[in-house]
């Protein structure tokens, strides 16, 4: 293809949207609209996402050791857990650090725990792993169990598997929510560019006769979409800046202990969500709007 010919086709691009411009206004609107739309649901996502992640970092597994445990013995036994696969972290707690953990935990009623101190303090040595994921805890805890000098190992069963469960949940109903919402927005777009296309049947059926390619018609109006895609994509991103923004000014001191995402580690993923999108939705919805119209 040759520049003129790409220079002409930007041009006539241009032209066409400013000449059709209240339809072009239309087409920007309902784009807006539909990426809105998918980006509020993504930004939720994202964040349940987020704390989900969050939550299963935290998951646990408590090895309580036997009362009387040679040194050797817990030297091989923090060997053998952290060549277990699936442990990233093992870290020891002493008998006395549960205590003063413990006494933390009462915070005003630390005095319940006085006289435990010494040979009298009842908690046990232990070590506390940190796993790769929360579906691995029930297999770790069972090959470790048995080994010389643990007494007994302890994690949120019941926890682990709901956290396994809503991540999952997550995950696979944020990829058909995305894809339902892009083929609705899909579907209003084609629309509303074959409403455009309506009121240009006869500049089409003119440049048909005088013998343009049906690719010579079509260009300009792909990268109509194009630049509708382009266009809405960054009015779309500004205002689910402001809106986001605005939820977690508002919102985010409502919900205490839950972090949301910050804007600015977000913002990248859904701009470039949105450009692709917006994109394809626009080069889509006027290639199949304005194949009809090719067959005059």
């Amino acid at each position: 293809m040759k520049l003129r010919t790409i220079k002409y086709f930007f041009k006539e691009s241009f032209t066409n949207l400013w000449r059709n411009r209240v339809m072009m206004f239309a087409a920007v609107v309902s784009v807006v609209a539909a990426l809105f739309i998918v980006g509020t649901v993504l930004l939720t996502l994202m964040n349940v996402n987020n704390i989900v992640l969050n939550m299963e970092s935290q998951v646990e597994i408590t090895v309580f050791l036997e009362e009387e445990v040679s040194a050797d013995t817990i030297q091989e036994l923090r060997e053998t857990l952290e060549d277990t696969k699936g442990v990233n972290e093992v870290k020891f707690e002493s008998k006395e650090e549960a205590l003063e953990k413990a006494k933390d935990w009462l915070k005003e009623k630390e005095d319940l725990l006085e006289g435990f101190a010494g040979d009298k303090n009842p908690l046990p040595n232990s070590f506390i792993l940190k796993i790769d994921k929360p579906e691995y805890a029930s297999r770790i805890s069972k090959s470790i169990e048995n080994k010389p000098g643990v007494d007994k190992v302890k994690f949120g069963e019941q926890i682990v598997k709901t956290l396994s469960k809503l991540a999952r949940i997550t995950r696979w109903a944020g990829l058909v929510i995305t894809i339902v919402l892009t083929v609705i927005a899909l579907v209003i777009i084609s629309n509303t560019i074959k409403l455009a296309l309506m009121s240009r049947i006869k500049e089409i059926q003119i440049m048909k006769y005088v013998g343009a390619t049906d690719w010579f018609i079509r260009w300009p109006f792909i990268l109509e979409g194009l630049l509708i895609g382009i266009i809405s994509t960054i009015i779309s991103t500004l205002l689910i800046s402001f809106a986001y923004n605005y939820a977690v000014s508002r919102f985010g001191s409502m919900v205490g202990m839950i972090n949301m995402l910050r804007l600015e580690d977000v913002i990248r993923d859904i701009f470039c969500s949105f450009l692709v999108v917006g994109c394809a939705i626009g080069t889509i919805g006027s290639v199949l709007s304005i194949r009809k119209y090719m067959k005059v």
